[in-house]
C-alpha cells in the first residue's frame, strides 16, 4: 500500500465520521426544535391564562383604602399613647 492508498483511505474515514457526526448533531437540532415549538405552545397558552388573571383597578383600590385605613388606626393609637 502506498501513500496515496493510505491517504485515500485515512480521508474516507474521517469523512465517514464526520459525516456521522453531522448526523448526529442534526437529528438532536430537529428534537429540539420539535420541543421548542411544544414548549413555545405551552408559554403561550400560560400567558393568555395570566393576561386575565390581573388585578381588577376596583379591586386594587378597595385593597388600598383597606391599607390606609389601617395605617390610620395605628397613628391614632400611637398618638394617644404619645399623649399619656
Amino acid at each position: 500500500m502506498d501513500y496515496q492508498q493510505a491517504f485515500n483511505l485515512a480521508t474516507g474515514v474521517i469523512g465517514v465520521l464526520f459525516g456521522w457526526v453531522l448526523k448526529f448533531f442534526y437529528d438532536d437540532l430537529k428534537a429540539l426544535h420539535a420541543n421548542n415549538k411544544e414548549l413555545n405552545d405551552h408559554i403561550q397558552a400560560v400567558q393568555v391564562l395570566v393576561a386575565g388573571e390581573y388585578v381588577k383597578k376596583s379591586a386594587l383600590d378597595d385593597m388600598v383604602k383597606a391599607v390606609l385605613i389601617k395605617l390610620d388606626r395605628i397613628e391614632d393609637k400611637l398618638d394617644r399613647k404619645v399623649d399619656k
